[in-house]
């Protein structure tokens, strides 16, 4: 592993030595005259030796490498991992890490940081089974709101199985007010489609009524037309809400009942049937 010092570090540490280097005093110089210059002559070699030194570290020593791989720039002021082409460069492919001091970051190509548009990239794909991202709560299966009222689900543990939710929490998705399964099934206990209002058991609008118990109701009150799939003696009755006491009614056996009408020429009425001048069959 080759490991160097930065330029400052050497020039104040390991460069220097313990203290001060000693001076001579004056009253030394002055009995020995030829040690005059004594002192200039220490200070200079030193000063030339620590310019030198420093000249030096300032040139080749501000880039690092840790086992010819790891670099530390100093003068680019950036950290990476060499490639094969010997050099490190943000958003590179030939880079597999690089970090700055102005806060770019890059993986290769695969994952860019941008700090000054404040953008992440990502190429290719990633999981993540925890955290949060956009106020929604990432787990091993689904990605929900904080609150736990809507998301989306990858669990597979059922047939068909829900994949997208609202109205209720995660663990009771499977009855849920509105989810989507699979399977491309949907279930919505409220909400409108084509006009329609739809409530959890019907589908209406302007008077009209078609509900899942198998009935479709048109009118309100006792001024209705009824057709039912489920009653157990009429298909068809109008003119009240009760079959037995609408004004007419048509039963499952195809049997007819009606107190007013004209049927053939004959006038229809409660008890009788009249044609032509007043003849009447009772």
């Amino acid at each position: 592993m080759e490991l160097k010092q930065s330029a400052t570090q050497i020039s104040d540490s390991a460069l220097r030595m313990p203290g001060d280097f000693p001076m001579l005093p004056d009253d030394l110089i002055e009995r020995f005259p030829s040690l005059g210059n004594w002192n200039q002559e220490v200070a200079r070699f030193w000063n030339q030796n620590q310019n030198a030194i420093n000249d030096f570290a300032h040139a080749v020593l501000d880039v690092t490498e840790l086992g010819g791989l790891f670099v530390v720039d100093g003068n680019n002021k950036s950290i990476y991992v060499k490639g094969p082409r010997n050099q490190g460069a943000y958003d590179d492919a030939d880079t597999p890490f690089y970090v700055d001091d102005a806060g770019y970051f890059s993986l290769g190509k695969s994952l860019t940081w941008n700090p000054e548009t404040k953008t992440l990239t990502v190429l290719g794909s990633f999981v993540v089974t925890g955290g949060s991202i956009g106020g929604f709560d990432i787990g091993p299966d689904y990605m929900r709101d904080a609150s736990d009222t809507f998301g989306l689900s990858s669990e597979t543990s059922g047939s068909p199985n829900v994949r997208f939710w609202a109205g209720s929490t995660f663990a009771a998705r499977d009855t849920a007010p509105f989810r989507v399964y699979d399977s491309g099934a949907r279930v919505a206990s409220s909400g409108v489609i084509g006009g329609w209002a739809i409530s959890t058991t019907t589908l209406a609008a302007n008077n009209a009524i078609l509900d899942s118990a198998g009935q479709l109701l048109l009118g309100t009150s006792n001024d209705v037309a009824i057709l039912s799939a489920t009653n157990a003696t009429y298909r068809l009755w109008i003119g009240n809400a009760t079959a037995g006491t609408a004004a007419f009614s048509v039963t499952k056996a195809g049997a007819l009942f009606a107190i007013s009408g004209t049927v053939g020429g004959f006038t229809l009425s409660a008890t009788a049937l009249t044609a032509g001048a007043g003849a009447t069959t009772g």
